[in-house]
């Protein structure tokens, strides 16, 4: 799986574990409903500011975002040790 569609499904997790729709997600990074879903699905890429955003609205790093992958993916991407 490739890093954009492991940070996808992270920010998919995070954002149903805070009991927001991706419209709410939205309406808090100031992003279009649409770019959420984009980036939800892998369809887009995020960029590092967007990232930020995210994080920021879900009240988490993104570090903490990257931790959400599962095990396999985070030694594939160097990220064992998070």
């Amino acid at each position: 799986m490739a890093v954009e569609e492991v940070f996808a499904r992270a920010i998919a997790a995070e954002r149903a574990a805070h009991g927001w729709e991706q419209k709410d997600l939205a309406q808090a990074t100031g992003l279009s409903p649409s770019i959420i879903a984009r980036i939800e699905t892998a369809k887009r890429s995020v960029s590092l500011r967007e990232a930020m955003r995210i994080a920021e609205a879900l009240d988490v790093t993104i570090d903490h975002l990257l931790r959400r992958a599962e095990p396999e993916d985070r030694s594939r991407f160097g990220l064992r040790h998070l």
